[in-house]
């Protein structure tokens, strides 16, 4: 180039896709400050591509993608080795976040190399019977998981005072609560959720929470579906025959538990969705996906995910929910 004394006038830009503003160099009558400036353009452009010091990424809303299944004991009705069929429709379904319940039979271990074939990289357990030696019933029995396509931090897994326990975790951002309460007693669902409740209290902001999983109860949203009583019916009979069950107050359907959820501020995602989520046959619910209420306009979608395999392979139906989110 002729840098000319009293004739210089260029423009540099960045590179494409960048957030760093294009830079112009106007006309000087002094050559070190021409100098100057240049150079100073060229380090903020060497810096935009990497080079030396970062330049901020623009944030991209994207969808999210999130499952929650109870896979019946394990999976056990997949018997194909390393559960293929199971991991194939992961695949296909393609979430970015997987909570499952009763994940029995599996360890940390076994878990890794599971969601390796479904294109996860982290998985966590909450329990491990490796782990817990000498260790018998619910103490190993019916685990919960979470797996990501992202880093699973800041894990918390919560067993005390718990039937089966839940885990507690950071994942993209989010607070999130996999879980899955008593099956037996109502008493000990109502403790168990004040326990979620105030974990969620004492984690500071009531923003970007998740809570999903088997909650083993039913919910006010949803009193029209059992108004004609054949819900509470066939519940007394199964009480009649499991004696040791006491799921019914005073003989009637507990709609605290989920009550207590929605006092706190969480929303029903599948409520808040519920045209449809209902499109696929929805009728009563126990699996659920709260979210706090920042995240309620984020809702792209929620709903029961019925095909082939979710008809044959366990007695829940995995729901679905899509967010919009900001990734950076």
């Amino acid at each position: 180039e002729n840098f000319s004394k009293n004739n210089f006038s260029r423009k540099i830009s960045t590179f494409p896709g960048d957030d760093c503003s294009l830079l112009q160099i106007t006309q000087t009558t002094d050559p070190m400050k021409t100098i100057q400036k240049l150079t100073a353009a060229i380090l903020l452009t060497a810096s935009c591509a990497g080079l030396s010091v970062s330049c901020v990424p623009r944030s991209e809303t994207k969808n999210l993608k999130i499952i929650c299944y109870n896979i019946l004991y394990g999976m056990r009705r997949d018997t194909t080795q390393g559960k293929r069929l199971f991991a194939e429709w992961v695949r296909q379904q393609n979430p970015d976040i997987l909570a499952l319940q009763e994940v029995n039979d599996f360890t940390q271990f076994t878990l890794e190399t599971l969601a390796a074939e479904y294109g996860h990289d982290y998985a966590v357990i909450s329990k491990d019977p490796k782990l817990i030696p000498g260790s018998v019933g619910s103490r190993t029995k019916f685990p919960v998981s979470i797996s990501s396509k992202s880093p699973v931090v800041n894990v918390d897994k919560v067993l005390d005072n718990m039937w089966h326990g839940f885990i507690k975790c950071k994942v993209e951002g989010y607070n999130v609560i996999v879980l899955h309460l008593n099956p037996h007693l109502y008493e000990a669902r109502r403790r168990e959720i004040r326990t979620v409740l105030e974990t969620v209290k004492q984690s500071g902001l009531f923003e970007k929470w998740i809570i999903m999983g088997d909650f083993n109860t039913v919910s006010p949203l949803d009193s029209a579906v059992y108004a004609d009583g054949k819900y509470l019916q066939r519940k007394k009979e199964q009480e009649k025959v499991h004696t040791r069950n006491n799921n019914l107050p005073d003989g009637q359907l507990d709609f605290a538990v989920s009550q207590a959820i929605l006092d706190f501020g969480f929303v029903d995602a599948g409520w808040a969705d519920r045209e449809n989520y209902r499109k696929d046959g929805f009728t009563r619910r126990i699996d659920f996906i709260y979210v706090s209420p920042d995240l309620r306009d984020r809702i792209v979608s929620c709903r029961y995910i019925t095909d082939d395999f979710t008809a044959a392979y366990s007695d829940h139906i995995p729901v679905e929910l899509v967010l919009k989110h900001d990734s950076e």
